[in-house]
Protein backbone atom coordinates (compact mmCIF):
# COMPACT_ATOMS: atom_id res chain seq x y z
CA UNK A 1 0.00 0.00 0.00
CA UNK A 2 2.55 2.35 -0.67
CA UNK A 3 2.49 5.87 -2.38
CA UNK A 4 4.91 8.64 -3.64
CA UNK A 5 3.68 11.60 -3.20
CA UNK A 6 4.74 14.20 -5.39
CA UNK A 7 4.71 17.87 -5.28
CA UNK A 8 1.60 19.47 -7.77
CA UNK A 9 3.96 22.51 -8.76
CA UNK A 10 7.14 23.75 -8.57
CA UNK A 11 8.23 25.93 -5.53
CA UNK A 12 10.43 26.28 -2.23
CA UNK A 13 10.17 23.98 0.50
CA UNK A 14 9.02 26.05 3.58
CA UNK A 15 8.31 23.23 6.04
CA UNK A 16 8.55 19.59 6.36
CA UNK A 17 6.90 18.67 8.84
CA UNK A 18 7.04 14.70 9.20
CA UNK A 19 10.28 12.65 9.98
CA UNK A 20 10.53 9.17 8.58
CA UNK A 21 8.31 6.44 10.81
CA UNK A 22 6.39 8.66 11.79
CA UNK A 23 2.87 7.84 11.77
CA UNK A 24 0.29 10.38 10.15
CA UNK A 25 -3.50 10.47 9.93
CA UNK A 26 -5.76 10.97 7.01
CA UNK A 27 -5.01 14.58 4.99
CA UNK A 28 -2.65 15.62 7.88
CA UNK A 29 0.13 18.49 6.25
CA UNK A 30 3.11 16.71 5.36
CA UNK A 31 5.23 19.37 3.59
CA UNK A 32 4.51 23.18 3.14
CA UNK A 33 5.84 24.49 -0.10
CA UNK A 34 6.31 28.48 -0.75
CA UNK A 35 5.99 30.12 -4.04
CA UNK A 36 7.14 33.82 -3.80
CA UNK A 37 4.72 35.00 -6.82
CA UNK A 38 1.75 33.02 -4.87
CA UNK A 39 2.50 34.51 -1.52
CA UNK A 40 3.14 38.46 -2.76
CA UNK A 41 -0.36 37.88 -5.01
CA UNK A 42 -1.64 37.16 -1.59
CA UNK A 43 -0.73 39.95 0.21
CA UNK A 44 -1.26 42.67 -2.72
CA UNK A 45 -4.82 41.44 -2.46
CA UNK A 46 -5.22 41.58 1.01
CA UNK A 47 -3.69 44.86 0.93
CA UNK A 48 -6.40 45.98 -2.05
CA UNK A 49 -8.82 44.30 0.24
CA UNK A 50 -8.64 46.37 3.62
CA UNK A 51 -8.71 49.53 1.46
CA UNK A 52 -11.59 48.56 0.12
CA UNK A 53 -12.78 47.77 3.42
CA UNK A 54 -12.20 51.39 4.20
CA UNK A 55 -13.63 52.70 1.17
CA UNK A 56 -17.15 50.02 2.10
CA UNK A 57 -16.44 52.18 5.17
CA UNK A 58 -16.80 55.34 3.53
CA UNK A 59 -19.91 54.05 1.69
CA UNK A 60 -22.04 53.35 4.34
CA UNK A 61 -21.44 56.32 6.44
CA UNK A 62 -22.26 58.78 3.26
CA UNK A 63 -25.63 56.29 2.73
CA UNK A 64 -26.12 57.16 6.56
CA UNK A 65 -25.59 60.85 5.79
CA UNK A 66 -27.49 60.99 2.87
CA UNK A 67 -30.30 59.12 4.63
CA UNK A 68 -30.01 61.89 7.30
CA UNK A 69 -29.93 64.94 5.37
CA UNK A 70 -33.53 63.40 3.49
CA UNK A 71 -35.53 63.24 6.57
CA UNK A 72 -34.69 66.33 7.95
CA UNK A 73 -35.07 68.09 4.46
CA UNK A 74 -38.90 66.03 4.22
CA UNK A 75 -39.65 67.30 8.16
CA UNK A 76 -38.58 71.10 6.76
CA UNK A 77 -41.48 70.48 3.85
CA UNK A 78 -43.86 68.59 6.09
CA UNK A 79 -43.37 71.35 8.31
CA UNK A 80 -44.59 74.11 6.09
CA UNK A 81 -47.16 71.84 4.43
CA UNK A 82 -48.95 71.48 7.62
CA UNK A 83 -48.78 75.03 8.37
CA UNK A 84 -46.07 74.97 11.50
CA UNK A 85 -43.35 77.21 9.84
CA UNK A 86 -42.43 80.36 11.53
CA UNK A 87 -43.55 81.66 8.04
CA UNK A 88 -46.91 80.52 9.02
CA UNK A 89 -47.38 81.68 12.23
CA UNK A 90 -46.21 85.13 10.71
CA UNK A 91 -49.27 84.53 8.39
CA UNK A 92 -51.52 83.90 11.55
CA UNK A 93 -50.92 87.05 13.32
CA UNK A 94 -51.02 89.12 10.15
CA UNK A 95 -54.41 88.18 9.15
CA UNK A 96 -55.44 88.89 12.55
CA UNK A 97 -53.91 92.29 12.30
CA UNK A 98 -55.68 92.65 9.35
CA UNK A 99 -59.44 91.76 10.78
CA UNK A 100 -58.33 93.86 13.64
CA UNK A 101 -57.84 96.74 11.38
CA UNK A 102 -61.06 96.55 8.98
CA UNK A 103 -62.93 96.09 12.51
CA UNK A 104 -61.40 99.64 13.60
CA UNK A 105 -61.95 101.18 10.06
CA UNK A 106 -65.87 100.13 10.20
CA UNK A 107 -66.39 101.92 13.86
CA UNK A 108 -64.41 104.83 12.11
CA UNK A 109 -66.51 104.96 9.72
CA UNK A 110 -69.50 104.35 12.30
CA UNK A 111 -67.40 107.56 14.13
CA UNK A 112 -67.38 109.57 11.01
CA UNK A 113 -71.25 109.70 10.63
CA UNK A 114 -71.73 110.76 13.87
CA UNK A 115 -69.76 113.35 13.44
CA UNK A 116 -71.70 114.38 10.18
CA UNK A 117 -74.66 114.23 12.30
CA UNK A 118 -73.28 116.60 14.81
CA UNK A 119 -72.20 119.12 12.50
CA UNK A 120 -75.46 118.99 10.60
CA UNK A 121 -76.78 119.39 13.85
CA UNK A 122 -74.11 122.47 14.79
CA UNK A 123 -75.17 123.96 11.70
CA UNK A 124 -78.60 124.14 11.71
CA UNK A 125 -78.31 125.39 15.26
CA UNK A 126 -76.49 128.29 14.08
CA UNK A 127 -78.75 129.10 11.34
CA UNK A 128 -81.30 129.09 13.76
CA UNK A 129 -79.46 131.32 16.36
CA UNK A 130 -78.60 133.37 13.11
CA UNK A 131 -82.47 134.17 12.84
CA UNK A 132 -83.06 134.49 16.45
CA UNK A 133 -80.02 136.89 16.86
CA UNK A 134 -81.39 139.25 13.89
CA UNK A 135 -84.82 139.45 15.60
CA UNK A 136 -83.05 140.07 19.10
CA UNK A 137 -83.85 137.05 20.78
CA UNK A 138 -80.38 135.92 22.06
CA UNK A 139 -77.03 137.71 22.45
CA UNK A 140 -73.90 137.52 20.37
CA UNK A 141 -72.28 134.99 22.82
CA UNK A 142 -74.92 132.41 22.56
CA UNK A 143 -74.59 132.49 18.47
CA UNK A 144 -70.31 132.80 18.59
CA UNK A 145 -71.01 129.63 20.71
CA UNK A 146 -73.12 128.10 18.10
CA UNK A 147 -70.30 129.15 15.45
CA UNK A 148 -67.51 127.70 17.85
CA UNK A 149 -69.62 124.32 18.04
CA UNK A 150 -69.63 124.27 13.95
CA UNK A 151 -66.37 124.94 13.92
CA UNK A 152 -65.33 122.37 16.45
CA UNK A 153 -67.71 119.51 14.84
CA UNK A 154 -66.12 120.33 11.61
CA UNK A 155 -62.57 120.11 12.72
CA UNK A 156 -63.50 116.73 14.65
CA UNK A 157 -65.09 115.59 11.80
CA UNK A 158 -62.12 116.44 9.45
CA UNK A 159 -59.80 114.67 11.82
CA UNK A 160 -61.93 111.43 12.24
CA UNK A 161 -61.78 111.35 8.06
CA UNK A 162 -58.20 111.90 8.21
CA UNK A 163 -57.83 109.11 10.50
CA UNK A 164 -59.88 107.25 8.45
CA UNK A 165 -57.52 107.74 5.76
CA UNK A 166 -54.44 107.04 7.94
CA UNK A 167 -56.13 103.57 8.72
CA UNK A 168 -57.09 102.78 4.93
CA UNK A 169 -53.20 103.21 4.51
CA UNK A 170 -52.24 100.98 7.32
CA UNK A 171 -54.66 98.36 6.04
CA UNK A 172 -53.14 98.64 2.48
CA UNK A 173 -49.60 98.21 3.62
CA UNK A 174 -50.98 94.84 6.11
CA UNK A 175 -52.16 93.74 2.75
CA UNK A 176 -48.20 94.25 1.18
CA UNK A 177 -47.03 92.42 3.87
CA UNK A 178 -49.43 90.01 3.99
CA UNK A 179 -48.75 89.16 0.17
CA UNK A 180 -45.10 89.11 1.33
CA UNK A 181 -45.60 86.23 3.80
CA UNK A 182 -47.39 84.48 1.30
CA UNK A 183 -45.34 84.85 -1.17
CA UNK A 184 -42.27 83.68 1.60
CA UNK A 185 -44.04 80.79 2.42
CA UNK A 186 -44.44 79.60 -1.87
CA UNK A 187 -40.68 80.16 -1.91
CA UNK A 188 -40.03 78.41 1.25
CA UNK A 189 -42.17 75.40 -0.10
CA UNK A 190 -40.89 75.61 -2.94
CA UNK A 191 -36.89 75.79 -2.00
CA UNK A 192 -38.38 72.34 0.58
CA UNK A 193 -39.44 70.65 -2.38
CA UNK A 194 -35.94 70.67 -4.32
CA UNK A 195 -34.09 70.31 -0.94
CA UNK A 196 -36.21 67.19 -0.55
CA UNK A 197 -35.72 66.62 -4.54
CA UNK A 198 -32.01 67.66 -4.23
CA UNK A 199 -31.34 65.21 -0.89
CA UNK A 200 -33.32 61.90 -2.47
CA UNK A 201 -31.04 61.65 -5.71
CA UNK A 202 -27.75 62.24 -2.93
CA UNK A 203 -29.07 59.16 -1.12
CA UNK A 204 -30.28 57.20 -4.46
CA UNK A 205 -26.56 57.93 -5.66
CA UNK A 206 -25.44 56.85 -2.63
CA UNK A 207 -27.26 53.25 -2.24
CA UNK A 208 -25.73 52.78 -5.68
CA UNK A 209 -22.37 53.70 -5.01
CA UNK A 210 -22.57 51.58 -1.39
CA UNK A 211 -24.47 48.64 -3.81
CA UNK A 212 -21.21 49.10 -6.50
CA UNK A 213 -18.68 48.71 -3.56
CA UNK A 214 -20.51 45.45 -2.22
CA UNK A 215 -20.20 43.90 -5.31
CA UNK A 216 -16.59 44.88 -5.22
CA UNK A 217 -16.46 43.41 -1.96
CA UNK A 218 -17.85 40.10 -2.87
CA UNK A 219 -15.73 40.22 -6.19
CA UNK A 220 -12.32 40.41 -3.94
CA UNK A 221 -13.67 37.80 -1.59
CA UNK A 222 -14.02 35.47 -4.23
CA UNK A 223 -10.76 36.51 -5.60
CA UNK A 224 -9.32 35.70 -2.52
CA UNK A 225 -11.12 31.87 -2.62
CA UNK A 226 -9.29 31.46 -5.56
CA UNK A 227 -5.71 32.61 -3.87
CA UNK A 228 -6.57 30.45 -1.12
CA UNK A 229 -7.41 27.58 -3.81
CA UNK A 230 -4.30 27.96 -5.68
CA UNK A 231 -1.92 27.64 -2.78
CA UNK A 232 -3.56 24.08 -1.77
CA UNK A 233 -0.99 23.33 -4.92
CA UNK A 234 1.85 24.55 -2.20
CA UNK A 235 0.03 21.94 0.40
CA UNK A 236 1.07 17.96 0.51
CA UNK A 237 -1.17 16.05 2.80
CA UNK A 238 -1.31 12.40 3.31
CA UNK A 239 -4.45 10.63 1.45
CA UNK A 240 -4.83 7.69 4.26
CA UNK A 241 -3.20 7.01 7.37
CA UNK A 242 -0.07 5.52 7.39
CA UNK A 243 3.73 5.70 7.98
CA UNK A 244 5.82 7.75 6.47
CA UNK A 245 8.67 5.47 4.61
CA UNK A 246 11.03 8.34 3.17
CA UNK A 247 11.44 11.85 2.87
CA UNK A 248 13.17 13.21 -0.09
CA UNK A 249 13.05 16.70 0.71
CA UNK A 250 14.29 19.17 2.90
CA UNK A 251 13.28 22.82 4.23
CA UNK A 252 14.93 25.99 3.49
Amino acid sequence: GQQALKARTEGVVKRVLVSVSDRVAEEELLVVLADVNQQSKLEKHELQRKEHQMTLESKRQQVSQAQEKLENARRKLQDLQSGNSEAHRNLRQKNLEIAQQEKEIANQKQSIQEAQANLENAQRRLENSKILLDKGFISEDTYYNDQESVRSARANLRSKKLSLEQKKLALQQMHLQLEGIQQTIQDKLREAREKVQEAQTTWQKAQVDLRTSLLKEEELAWQRQEILAEQKDYRIQAPFAGVVLDVKTRSE
